[in-house]
């Protein structure tokens, strides 16, 4: 065929084509845009009611850092009052029949007004959360305090019209649900629970009254993938009586549930999305007719944190079975709680987050009466709030302070005497060597003084260099401050010098101390892990941080990758970086942690503390980096009371045995979910 032929038969094929196309868009706009209103018109006035109709937002999930799920959703049943079709001059009839329906299957409502029994009287104590917020309703009606609970219960009734038809009980049950609902703001953008987690049995118990308001609706729920990692991931819950305000402010509904804890409750504000409204208008026949979005749905943000769940659960058991151990059969016999924290070097994603005790989120509600009568405070997040005096571990931040200020080199040599006399007779202090056997460490250089925690070498240099240069170099580290991460209560700590004490007052032996970790410095868990990190990757500190990816919950597309942010950095000279490395390694090799390291297949570097306490037994600490050659994991383990750093460096040494195998064995496939590009 002729060329010039086919391309104009083409081009009028196309001409034929893009005419066709161009008809029914034109069609198509006419019906939507020029003539949209007067279909949308048409539509409502072949409406006889309309109704509003609320569209939950999914809440957003939360998956570890190779896709497996820690906190996702789940569809259920619940029963609920629906505003919309309410009968408000039947409302307190309906709430009587469908509460004793409940009743009857096992399913009763639990209602919010502190008020039971015959003769009535108030429950609990003045302090629980119900009878504060009942003091609360009371005042702000401006009724008089004092009032008995049956008085309390009269004057609901008279609020609510309850009639002198209902029996004491019903008119008792009657006012607990309608005082919930009050509370509630219930309306047609907040409908009210009555019934969660509905089954069938409960459905069919219910709807067969035939009340008008009362409907199933699919709601999601919050499902617990794991066990662990509970002090990190958080719960969810009704809004807290003190924080009402801040939410109602933010457009929050009274029986929304947040974020009570943990990574819930620091992301809730892009975790939670935001409700759809829709008025739709209703035919005689009860068919939707038109829908009118009133403000659009918006679903809850996915997050992909940094953790590692098998890492996670490794460390948590090693810390729960060597806290165990270190009870029963060392002299440690009150050791008690603890952390233990695995960092990336490089860019500070935390891997694994332990504190003990610790509690399993799936079942909080039912253990909750015995967790909270636990001395120890399972709620306690140890790793980010607990803080504690650092002992030993330490002094690489005298020992780079010294190097790097020119205190001494890497040559320097000082002579341990077992008695430190410079400020006698005020202040005499000894090496721990001379304290315990009477004996010195002789002459060490830095490299030695670390291998060998030479109190006496630490007090010489922390005298020369000052308490200011001191404290210059731990904030270098970030030690006394907080490190970064996304979760709410992380502690600064303390760091010890004439800023940390009200009076101002810093004396001679206050430095002396400071230097080999003691006096007022407190610090955590995850500012030890990011401090020996720092150390490990050469002198660049990094915001610690938990979230590595985030999602959109609608389109699964990637919203934001959280990038490594440097924080600081300790400029060190490879002389001195190589002296600080050096006595660490020793430290595993032979020193006061080399019977834990002996004959471990890769080489460590790492530090022990026995940091002291007022009362009880010294708590126990220890941070390593592996492989020495080329540092990838920090680890920070302190165990309240624990004994020694030798103690429980055996934590340590099992949480980098797990993280070896883990390495070994996926190599980014994991058995589960899925890996992020």
């Amino acid at each position: 065929m002729n060329k010039s032929r086919f391309i104009f038969r083409l081009s009028v094929a196309m001409l034929v084509f893009l005419g066709i196309m161009g008809y029914y868009v034109v069609q198509l706009l006419s019906l939507q845009i020029a003539q949209g209103q007067t279909w949308l018109e048409q539509a409502e006035a072949d409406a006889i009611s309309t109704r509003t109709v609320v569209q939950e937002a999914v809440r957003g999930e939360l998956y570890d850092r190779y896709g497996r799920p820690l906190i996702t959703n789940e569809l259920t049943t619940v029963l609920r009052f629906n505003a919309s079709d309410w009968d408000r001059s039947i409302q307190n009839s309906v709430i009587c029949r469908v509460t004793a329906a409940l009743d009857e299957i096992g399913r009763s409502y639990e209602h919010h007004l502190p008020i039971a029994g015959a003769p009535l009287r108030f429950t609990g104590t003045a302090e629980d959360a119900d009878r504060k917020a009942l003091s609360a309703f009371l005042s702000e009606r401006e009724w008089e305090s004092g009032l008995t609970a049956e008085e309390v219960l009269a004057r609901l009734c008279a609020r609510y019209k309850i009639s002198d038809s209902f029996t004491v009980a019903e008119a008792l049950r009657i006012a607990g649900v309608r005082y919930d609902m009050e509370n509630a703001e219930f309306s047609v953008y907040a409908p009210f629970v009555i019934a969660e987690n509905a089954d069938t049995d409960t459905i069919a118990a219910v709807l067969s009254l035939g009340c008008p308001g009362v409907e199933t609706a699919k709601v999601y729920t919050r499902v617990y993938n794991t066990a662990y990692a509970a002090h990190l991931l958080g719960r969810v819950g009704p809004i807290p009586a003190e924080e009402v305000d801040t939410y109602l402010d933010a457009g929050y509904a009274l029986n929304d549930r947040v974020g009570l804890s943990g990574l819930e409750k620091a992301l809730e504000e892009t975790l939670k999305g935001s409700d759809g409204v829709i008025t739709q208008g209703i035919s005689e026949d009860g068919q939707i007719v038109s829908e009118v979005v009133q403000k659009p749905l918006v679903q809850g943000h996915d997050y992909y944190l940094t953790i590692d769940l098998a890492l996670q659960e490794a460390a948590e058991n090693a810390l729960a079975a060597r806290i165990e151990q270190i009870r029963t059969t060392t002299s440690a016999t009150d050791a008690a709680g603890g952390a233990a924290v695995v960092i990336d070097i490089g860019t500070s994603e935390v891997l694994a987050s332990a504190s003990y005790p610790t509690y399993n989120l799936a079942t909080f509600n039912a253990d909750y009466a015995t967790l909270s009568k636990d001395p120890l405070n399972p709620y306690l997040n140890r790793a980010v709030s607990g803080t504690y005096p650092p002992g030993s571990v330490f002094k690489m931040v005298t020992a780079t302070a010294a190097l790097q200020e020119g205190i001494v080199t890497p040559e320097t040599i000082i002579r341990d005497e077992g008695v430190y006399n410079f400020y006698a007779p005020d202040y005499v202090y000894r090496c721990w060597i001379y304290r315990d056997r009477g004996m010195t460490h002789g002459n060490l250089n830095v490299a030695g003084a670390l291998q060998n925690s030479c109190n006496y070498f630490f007090y010489e240099v922390g005298r020369l260099m000052g308490i200011d240069t001191l404290d210059r170099y731990a904030r270098l580290f970030g030690l006394g401050e907080k490190t970064g991460l996304e979760l709410l209560g992380e502690s600064a700590g303390t760091l010890a010098g004439p800023e940390a004490r009200k009076n101002g007052e810093w004396y001679a032996g206050d430095t002396l101390q400071a230097a080999i970790g003691q006096s007022d410095s407190l610090f955590t868990p995850v500012q030890l892990a990011n401090y020996i990190a720092t150390i490990a990757g050469g002198g660049v500190r990094y915001n610690a941080h938990l979230v590595k990816t985030v999602m959109s919950g609608d389109s699964r597309t990637i919203i934001e990758e959280v990038e490594p942010e440097i924080a600081s950095k300790v400029d060190f000279t490879q002389e001195n970086l190589d002296a600080v490395l050096e006595g660490m390694l020793r430290v595993t090799e032979d020193g006061t942690a080399s019977k834990v390291f002996a004959d471990y297949p890769i080489s460590v570097i790492g530090k022990t503390g026995s940091a002291q306490v007022d009362t009880g037994t010294a708590h126990g600490v220890f941070v390593l980096a592996a492989p020495a050659e080329d540092p990838q994991i920090a680890i920070a383990v302190v165990v309240e009371h624990g004994g020694s750093g030798n103690n429980v460096a055996t934590i340590a040494r099992d949480i980098l045995t797990a993280w070896l195998s883990l390495q070994e064995s996926a190599e980014g496939s994991v058995e589960s979910g899925v890996l992020l590009p």
